[in-house]
């Protein structure tokens, strides 16, 4: 399995883009937990010098070749914006990340790829939480969750995300658990 890390890597403050980049590293490491090869563009050889073309068909050309998308959506980006409907047109699994009180687009909310959106406060709870959502999916553990769009009891599980009605399932750690 092949997972595509997608976030925004171009902002003003440089700051904020480092430790964007290391969450992304971070997620990739993730996902290599449980076996799934990740692409985190940023760390591709001499992405600073590469030209705007040939980023393009890189980037694209990994995309299309992932089994799952992972998108933070923390931040606007036009690119990760055409990955995402390059996912979608492709039927890849899209699992969409992004601060809880933080506007996002319903365009984006609406991919019908989307199996899983993770609100989070920090990176470290996202970061556990995407273990517990890769580890039902892989494995078929369980995990408790609190769903706060769906139909089902408290407890959501991961099944709850691919329940097929409409609607996504938003996740965030319980209080309690």
């Amino acid at each position: 399995m092949k997972s595509y890390i997608s976030g925004v890597l171009t902002l003003k403050d440089k700051g904020k883009i480092e430790r964007y980049k290391k969450f992304y590293e971070a997620l990739g490491k993730v996902c290599e937990e449980f076996g799934i090869k990740a692409f985190v563009p940023h760390l591709k050889p001499k992405n600073d010098i590469m030209s705007a073309r040939k980023l393009y068909n890189i980037d694209k050309k990994e995309v299309l070749t992932s089994d799952i998308i992972i998108a933070y959506l923390g931040d606007p980006s036009f690119g990760v914006g055409m990955e995402l409907a390059y996912a979608d047109l492709c039927n890849i699994p899209i699992i969409l990340l992004y601060e809880k009180g933080k506007y996002v687009t319903r365009f984006c909310l609406g991919i019908p790829n989307v199996k899983c959106i993770i609100r989070f406060s920090d990176f470290e709870e996202c970061l556990e939480i995407l273990r517990n959502v890769l580890s039902f999916a892989l494995h078929g553990d369980s995990f408790k969750l609190r769903c706060h769009s769906c139909v089902h009891s408290q407890e959501c599980y991961y099944e709850c995300i691919l329940h097929g009605t409409r609607g996504k399932c938003y996740f965030e750690r319980r209080k309690d658990a």
